[in-house]
This record gives C-alpha cells, structure tokens and sequence, in this order.
C-alpha cells in the first residue's frame, strides 16, 4: 500500500528543509484554491466582473508560484553543492505516477460507459500525455517540472545556470508577445506562426511559463542579502503597487484588444517575485496552526480536485 504522506513529502517540486517556512506553506494552500477556482469558475452566476476577477484575474498567480517557489529551493539545494537530483525527481515521478494511475483508470472507465473505448489508440494516447501534456488536463504541471528540473540540472552541471537564468528572461519577453501583447507582436513571422501552431498551448507552458517562472528561483537566491534587509512594511506597500499595475495593465491589454490572453502579464513577474521575498523573509515557524500539514492538504487540494468537480 502507497502511503498518501509518503508521496506528498515533496510535492509541488519542494525540497524538504529541515525549518519549514510556515507562511509557504500557508501561501500553498491558497494558490491550491487558486488552481481550483480557476476550472470551477466561481462568480460566473454572479457577473462577467465577478467571473473573470474570481477565475482568471487573482488564481493566476497560482501555477506560478508553485513553479518558482519549486525552483527557488531546488536552485538553492544545487548553488549550496547539496543537490540530490535522483531523489528529488524519484519525488516527482511517485507523485506524478501515482495520480496518473487514478486519472488514466477514470478515462479508461469514462471511455468503456460511453462506448469510445479503443485500445490502440488509447495507450498511446496514454504515453503520450504521461511524457509530454499531462496525464489529465491539470498534471501538465509535473512533465513541465521535470523538463526544467532537468535542463537546471544540466546548466548548472556545465557551469551555465547563470546564462540559462538570463535566457529565462527572454523567454518571459516571447511569452508576453504570445499572450497579452500578441496585438503588438503579430506581425513579427516567427510570433505568428507561434501562435497558430497547433501546439501553442505546449509550447507555452513549456518554455514560457514553466521556465521563466522556475528560473525566478535562481534571482531569489541571487538576490537573498540584498531583499533581507527589506522591511515588511516596504514590502507590503511594493505588493500593493505592483497589485494595482498588475491589475490597470490587464484591463488595458483587454480593453484594446491586443491580448490573446492575460496569462502572461509584464506586472505578474515582479508582483511573484516581491510576494515570495515577504514569505522568504517572515517564515513564521511555530506562529500559524497546523502549518506543517498545508503542503499535505495543498498538494491533494492540486491532485484531486478534477475528481470533484
């Protein structure tokens, strides 16, 4: 028997540390419901406002933080010569199997009561999502992670973590001419093509999204001396200001149209990046009840919800 805590103990791509950041962990739980609100629509049956304030303005912030909080103790653990890569991918291909078992029986069963059942087809339909899309629409998560788990790994082994870093920004650049600056770069060739090619929404999770963000982890641990000294209360107000130019930049880019979608924004960047720095700096060990079970419960909040919905 698989025990359920035994596979969560690293969920999310989080190296085990041996003083866990409560205020993380709390920060886990709620972009956990991010996540959900995002395929629930919650305020949909309220108004167009509520709706895309409620499931595409603030849960946005969700996958990212999850991907750069995973790098920023991944790179940690590989700057500090602490890495142990087999293990910590081991972490995630239990996890990721594990959910993928339960999410490819639900098809298989879904398939066999409508009568759509087709062997071949379906086993390869398997593979191929398992290794490259995700065994179920919201696992795409882990063969992301794992892709830049791995290309991290292999910067850092030839001595170029640093370059790759800098290659995550530009990255992060394309990926807001895909997203909400499309209307602006759609004349650029390869841009286009990007876009109409079947696999956009691939590409985009891959190199766009999943890199920049997990990369992000490298410039926190660059940048640790200098926004340790930051007060709280300067950090708050910079969350503040970066929440409201987040927010004015996504009501621009939607109202003249040049987004194909939001979820890339030039604001969410640094916004991340100043909120994981307030939760680095205020780990709150033994101040919020019940914190060291919020890593278990966010992780099967992220894995399970699809079943209840």
């Amino acid at each position: 028997m698989i025990s359920f805590n035994k596979i969560n103990k690293g969920h999310m791509g989080d190296n085990t540390i041996k003083k866990s950041n409560e205020l993380v962990n709390l920060m886990r739980i709620i972009c956990a419901y991010m996540v959900l609100a995002i395929h629930v629509h919650p305020g949909e049956d309220i108004s167009h406002m509520a709706y895309l304030i409620a499931s595409n303005i603030i849960p946005r912030l969700g996958v990212p933080f999850f991907f750069s909080i995973a790098g920023y103790y991944y790179i940690k653990s590989m700057l500090e010569e602490r890495s142990n890569f087999k293990k910590y991918m081991l972490r995630l291909l239990v996890t990721y199997s594990f959910w993928s078992v339960i999410y490819i029986a639900f098809k298989l069963s879904y398939s066999l009561y409508t009568n759509t059942f087709e062997p071949t087809s379906f086993l390869l339909e398997s593979v191929k999502s398992f290794f490259i899309t995700g065994s179920f629409y919201h696992l795409w998560f882990f063969p992301a992670l794992i892709f830049a788990v791995l290309l991290s790994t292999l910067a850092n082994k030839l001595g170029l973590l640093k370059y790759f870093a800098y290659f995550s920004l530009i990255l992060y650049a394309l990926g807001l001419c895909i997203t909400s600056y499309y209307g602006l770069a759609q004349n650029i060739p390869f841009i286009k093509r990007l876009v109409e090619t079947t696999d956009y929404i691939l590409i985009r999770r891959m190199f766009f999204m999943n890199i920049s963000f997990f990369m992000a982890g490298y410039f926190l641990n660059l940048l640790k001396n200098t926004y340790s000294k930051v007060k709280n209360k300067h950090m708050i107000i910079g969350i503040i200001l970066l929440s409201i130019l987040e927010l004015t930049e996504i009501y621009i880019v939607t109202k003249t149209g040049i987004s194909k979608t939001f979820l890339l924004t030039f604001f969410l960047y640094p916004l991340l990046m100043v909120i994981i720095m307030f939760l680095l700096n205020n780990p709150m060990q033994g101040r919020i009840k019940h914190a060291d079970k919020f890593k278990r419960i966010s992780g099967f909040i992220f894995y399970s919800h699809p079943l209840f919905i």
